[in-house]
């Protein structure tokens, strides 16, 4: 059973082959403290696997030898300095902990999940696949809220339990945000209302009883949604899917149970509110005006790219994007109410405000403008001249003394 001699270790017997040659075929290695020198038949297993379809790591202290190195050329290994095995293997049981406590998806998962999406939207007869595929992403992003990974009572709060959340929120609803995107950048319009119905299914908190920062928090998933599907609808000029994203979403207000815009109850100030002050979405952002804000930013990026490669095409349209919400706040839910974004800032020391120059750009074109057509601002520039106005003079008073 057991080989120690370098005779006894030249051969294998065909059955240990066999099993040998399935294992280095099937899965990729992680090798450390192995000189290979002596393992002469264990070597030549390794050698001769025909396929390298999963990774081969060599954790090495120092310089590997001729026979270790004729390995990691022959399976393309990745060579990696390590102090100790102890430490090397901690880290990595940490990091495996890490990514299984977060429950992440592999990148994949989304990106076949979009593929789905478009190849759905291209045929008309699609339309039921369509509806079932976010149907049933949705429910099973509602579903996990609805478990205790997400409770929010008989738990310690810190800054850090606030993060930790957000980041299991983020993977959570990775695949439905990227499918939402998709959707509103490509679909011409026929569609759109799933992105409605969606983002009203999320924006039903599970639970409304204990940390305060917590329950707000609860939409974040809906937030995130609001943003990236809002940011692709925009930057494809979809105005129309624009709507069933910012316009058409409702929520039954608690004291009267009427229908209100959702984005009354889905903004960042509402998200991240914990009563006395807005909580912060990773370390080091207290000093910065618009924290959450520049978080999503972040957050964002990664779903647009795909729609929006150029970085400053991206700033430019999620500048304009926030400024749009912050006008229809002060529209639909409270007359001059603010609610600057990382505009408020970006914008202190230049001559030009990009985002109000796209509303004036359009204004000029009157109630013809597709973006009005499509029913924002009861498709009158005349009332969205009044809006901008009120909006950019309280805006100027909110953000005095910003730099």
């Amino acid at each position: 059973r057991i080989k120690n001699t370098p005779e006894e270790l030249a051969t294998y017997s065909p059955k240990m082959n066999e099993l040998l040659d399935r294992i280095f075929d099937d899965f990729g290695l992680i090798v450390c403290g192995w000189s290979s020198s002596s393992d002469t038949a264990l070597r030549n297993a390794i050698l001769r696997c025909p396929n390298r379809r999963f990774t081969t790591f060599w954790l090495s202290k120092g310089d590997i030898n001729e026979d270790a190195e004729e390995i990691v050329n022959n399976r393309k290994a990745e060579l990696i300095k390590i102090d100790s095995a102890d430490q090397a293997f901690n880290e990595i049981k940490e990091k495996v902990e890490s990514i299984n406590e977060l429950h992440r998806f592999h990148p994949m998962s989304a990106a076949v999940a979009v593929s789905t999406v478009k190849r759905y939207l291209v045929d008309s007869r699609q339309r039921i696949r369509l509806h079932d595929l976010i149907r049933d992403e949705t429910e099973r992003v509602c579903n996990e809220l609805k478990t205790d990974r997400f409770k929010i009572d008989g738990i310690k709060f810190s800054d850090e339990l606030f993060q930790k959340r957000m980041l299991e929120y983020e993977s959570l609803i990775q695949p439905l945000s990227s499918m939402l995107s998709a959707l509103s950048y490509y679909d011409n319009g026929e569609n759109a209302h799933l992105v409605t119905s969606t983002i009203e299914r999320l924006a039903n908190k599970p639970r409304d009883s204990g940390i305060i920062g917590l329950i707000n928090l609860q939409l974040y998933p809906a937030l995130l949604v609001f943003y990236s599907a809002g940011i692709c609808a925009l930057s494809s000029n979809k105005f129309n899917n624009l709507k069933y994203i910012l316009i058409e979403p409702k929520f039954k207000a608690y004291f009267d149970g009427e229908k209100e815009p959702i984005i009354g109850k889905l903004n960042v100030y509402a998200v991240f509110d914990q009563g006395a002050e807005i909580l912060v979405p990773r370390p080091n952002a207290k000093t910065e005006h618009t924290p959450a804000n520049n978080y999503l930013f972040d957050v964002i990026r990664s779903i647009s790219k795909d729609y929006i490669p150029d970085d400053v095409k991206y700033e430019e349209t999620f500048d304009i994007f926030e400024y749009i919400l912050s006008l229809l706040y002060c529209d639909l839910v409270q007359g001059s109410g603010s609610l600057p974004g990382r505009f408020g800032w970006r914008y202190k020391r230049s001559q030009k405000f990009l985002p109000s120059e796209f509303i004036k750009n359009g204004i000029k074109l009157g109630d013809n403008w597709n973006f009005l057509k499509s029913g924002f601002f009861n498709g009158s520039a005349d009332h969205l001249s009044k809006i901008v106005e009120e909006y950019d003079s309280r805006l100027k008073e909110v953000t005095r003394g910003w730099h």
